[in-house]
C-alpha cells in the first residue's frame, strides 16, 4: 500500500509492517516541530497514525520518530526507531477524530 499523501518514511513502514491482507481503515501522518530559537525549530517531529482492524478487533497505531537537526547522525524514519504505541479507538476517539472519519 503506497499512499501519495505520505512521506517515503511512511510509505515504507506501511509496505514493511503491514501486509496486504490487513484492513487499514485511515492513515494520518503529522509534523510537528520541538522548540524555536532565531535559527529556526530545532527538530522535526513526525507522528503516524494508523487505524486498523485485525482478527475482529480495531486497533490504532501511533509511530513516532524525530529528526535533530545536527551534525551527528541519528536514527531516521518510522522504521529505525521503531518507536509504536497501539490504542483501542475508544482510547483516541476524542484526541485525534480525523481517524474516524469513514
Amino acid at each position: 500500500m503506497t499512499m501519495s499523501n505520505l512521506t517515503q518514511h511512511a510509505n515504507d513502514l506501511l509496505e514493511f509492517k503491514y501486509p496486504d491482507w490487513m484492513n487499514i481503515i485511515s492513515v494520518y501522518e503529522d509534523l510537528g516541530h520541538d522548540g524555536f530559537d532565531e535559527d529556526g525549530p530545532e527538530s522535526d517531529i513526525w507522528d503516524l497514525w494508523i487505524y486498523y482492524e485485525k482478527n475482529g478487533k480495531r486497533l490504532v497505531d501511533n509511530w513516532h520518530w524525530e529528526q535533530w537537526y545536527s551534525p551527528i547522525p541519528s536514527l531516521e524514519g518510522y522504521l529505525d526507531v521503531d518507536d509504536c504505541f497501539t490504542y483501542t479507538p475508544e482510547q483516541l476517539r476524542f484526541i485525534c477524530p480525523h481517524l474516524f472519519e469513514e
